[in-house]
């Protein structure tokens, strides 16, 4: 929970260290697949650039992958979002088109993750330096840059934050 406020709080060296110590105390299955998402999105979207490991998220993610057995919408796409900052767009798009295959998603989990294939899909398709929305920050990927705007701000903070 320290982790998510942090975050939130734009101390991101805090929300870092808290959620290396939580993954690091090998919790329950259930709560270390929600930390290794949470900080594979932390290390795939933080604002500060200096916070993001796309290499790293992208191992967190498929770990949490793992451990809720492909069957999260959020984890799956927060794999997709691992695979845009390391700019590998082919498997963001193919990772946040099998979330929207997932069962019962809520529509507003939908809307999100369909805009963040959408976006993945332009960049991969087109092949250029796209400025648009995503994620809860600033994240540079390689030769483009995705800027947040207010609409998708909007949009993101709807997402129940998770309480480790």
């Amino acid at each position: 929970m320290r982790a998510t406020i942090n975050t939130y709080l734009g101390k991101h060296a805090e929300a870092l260290k808290e959620f290396n110590y939580l993954i690091s105390i090998h919790p329950r299955r259930v709560t270390l697949g929600r930390a290794l998402k949470q900080r594979a999105w932390f290390q795939a979207t933080c604002p500060d650039p200096a916070f993001r490991n796309g290499q790293q998220a992208v191992k967190d993610a498929k770990a949490a992958c793992s451990i809720s057995e492909w069957r999260d919408e959020d984890t799956l796409d927060t794999l997709a979002a691992a695979y845009a900052e390391t700019g590998d767009f082919a498997s963001a798009t193919r990772y946040a088109a099998q979330a929207l295959t997932i069962k019962d998603i809520p529509p507003l989990d939908a809307k999100r993750i369909q805009h963040h294939l959408t976006l993945f899909s332009r960049i991969d398709r087109f092949d250029y330096n796209a400025t648009t929305a995503f994620g809860a920050g600033l994240l540079t990927l390689q030769r483009y840059t995705i800027v947040k705007s207010s609409s998708f701000l909007e949009l993101d903070r709807k997402r129940k934050p998770e309480v480790l």
